[in-house]
């Protein structure tokens, strides 16, 4: 259920075809608000975005290499030709790649780094000069980026690095830009489906809820750190993980 007024905002969002991607998406058109969306190679997002925007009145969708700086300026630059500006901006975008450090390749360990990290920075780079005063960003990250996670240290390595960098992003843009990271927690997505049976088991049998998060319950956060409800809130790590994992 829609709980903000973003009417006449425009949120930028990466990774939409993905599971939290299409929850956030839905999520904040039932607000309002316009969306300016990029996806890799599931173009499955423009039947799911017509469903709800069947003349594309409130959305622009398109297929961008966030590994790319250029790719993302160019997407900036057609995010303020049709909207004029942005107020949020959510990086979302990730990919998981499983391999021991032994013996995992340069290449896998380059392809998690650009896809993970280097698509925050050249998106928040590219974006900053159109977001209004008063904006947002939001970058996700993992509870991975806290606890570490075996085979998958390349993805946890880049997520803390995410959280890092937002809250040196919050600092540079204060007080005109809000800067914050949201680490999920387990979230039932197709991500998941790279992971064993066995794996998963445990992950749902760790936590107290015996339950993997609904992709909806990662959107209202998002949305709530963008809302008016967090103008002074910055430089912050979200935790939406139903207690499998607790900061001190």
């Amino acid at each position: 259920m829609a709980n903000y007024d973003f009417s006449d905002k425009v949120l930028v969002l990466t990774g939409s075809s993905g599971g939290i991607g299409r929850a956030t998406a839905k999520y904040f058109y039932d607000c309002g608000a316009k969306l300016v969306l990029s996806y890799r190679n599931d173009e499955k997002i423009k039947e799911f975005v017509r469903e709800f925007d069947p003349n594309s009145s409130r959305s622009l969708l398109s297929q961008v290499d966030l590994t790319s700086s250029s790719e993302c300026n160019r997407f900036a630059s057609a995010c303020k030709e049709r909207f004029g500006h942005a107020d949020f901006l959510v990086n979302n975008a990730a990919v998981l790649r499983m391999a021991p450090v032994s013996t995992m390749s340069d290449e896998i360990w380059r392809e998690v780094v650009a896809a993970n990290l280097d698509s925050v920075f050249f998106m928040c780079r590219a974006f900053l000069p159109i977001l209004k005063d008063g904006g947002a960003i939001v970058n996700i990250a993992s509870t991975a980026a806290h606890r570490g996670a075996i085979d998958h240290s390349a993805y946890a390595a880049t997520k803390a690095g995410v959280l890092t960098f937002s809250r040196s992003l919050a600092r540079e843009e204060a007080p005109r830009i809000r800067c914050n990271g949201l680490s999920p927690g387990m979230v039932n997505t197709e991500m998941l489906g790279e992971l064993p049976e066995d794996v998963l088991k445990m992950l749902r049998d760790e936590s107290p809820y015996q339950r993997l998060a609904h992709p909806e319950e990662i959107a209202s956060a998002i949305a709530f750190l963008c809302s008016d409800d967090s103008t002074f809130i910055t430089g912050e790590t979200l935790h939406v993980n139903g207690a499998c994992y607790i900061p001190s």
